[in-house]
């Protein structure tokens, strides 16, 4: 478990000091975001130990890299090519003393080794995972997060196409950060994926059974990057740039969960 657990972490160093690299040559530092959905799926793939063979664990994977390639393109084209400069990284990079650079080079590192933890239900979402009651809410859970947090980003695009000072129709109108949430639906789905293995023998690796309770560190440490660092961050700056619209906004809806708005 601790081989698969390192190498899976050197591998994502490795691609983390690639992005460094590019964030400094393109004067870009939002260039990670699109490297994180990619390190977790290197990381869940080499914490398996390679492609499945398992129809459950083929599903998952599948499930695992379409959530991987449609939030990278996403990132990708909405936000780095046309040379968008998140402003959490500008605010967060301000308070730095010393070197930006390293600054910059030891964040991405940190983000690193939270991309594997994430990543860990997949050490023991095994080739030969059987199917039951567990995977199979796995499997909706991460289903349903992937297409619901696809339309709130389609949603929040539409509404900066269309000029608006804030998206709160849609999803919007029932949680400030609804893509968040179901970002955080899907690891839940995966690390109940993972944690279904301790019900079950068989599996390449019988003595990893004890751990599987781990799977629950990835939404976890999910929820607290959330509630503690992004979501903080992101409702300091909406409210410096939209001022009162958005503390009005706060005050109708939910910050996490979707629930309908309060009058």
């Amino acid at each position: 478990m601790i081989e698969s657990i390192m190498l899976a972490w050197l591998w994502v160093a490795g691609m983390m000091i690639l992005a460094w690299f590019i964030g400094f040559w393109t004067h870009n530092p939002s260039v990670i975001d699109v490297f994180w959905p990619m390190t977790i799926l290197l990381a869940s793939l080499i914490l398996a130990g390679g492609i499945a063979t398992g129809l459950v664990s083929q599903l998952l994977q599948l499930l695992l890299l379409i959530w991987s390639l449609r939030l990278g393109g996403y990132l990708l084209f909405k936000r780095v090519l046309p040379h968008h400069l998140d402003k959490r990284y500008t605010y967060i990079s301000a308070r730095w003393e010393g070197s930006k650079k390293i600054g910059f080079f030891i964040n991405f590192q940190l983000q690193g080794v939270m991309a594997v933890v994430i990543a860990m239900p997949f050490l023991f979402i095994d080739h030969h995972l059987s199917f039951n009651v567990l995977n199979a809410i796995a499997l909706i859970l991460v289903a349903i997060g992937i297409i619901t947090e696809s339309v709130a980003d389609f949603q929040l695009i539409g509404a900066k196409d269309q000029g608006l000072t804030l998206c709160n129709t849609g999803l919007w109108q029932y949680s400030r950060h609804p893509n968040y949430f179901f970002e955080w639906m899907i690891w839940l789905g995966f690390a109940l994926a993972g944690w279904s293995a301790s019900l079950q023998t068989g599996l390449r690796d019988e003595r990893l059974l004890d751990f599987a309770w781990l799977s629950v560190c990835s939404p976890a440490l999910l929820l607290f990057i959330m509630f503690k660092i992004t979501i903080p961050l992101t409702e300091k700056l909406s409210i410096q740039a939209k001022g009162s619209v958005y503390r009005q906004y706060q005050q109708s809806t939910s910050m996490f969960v979707p629930l309908p708005s309060k009058k």
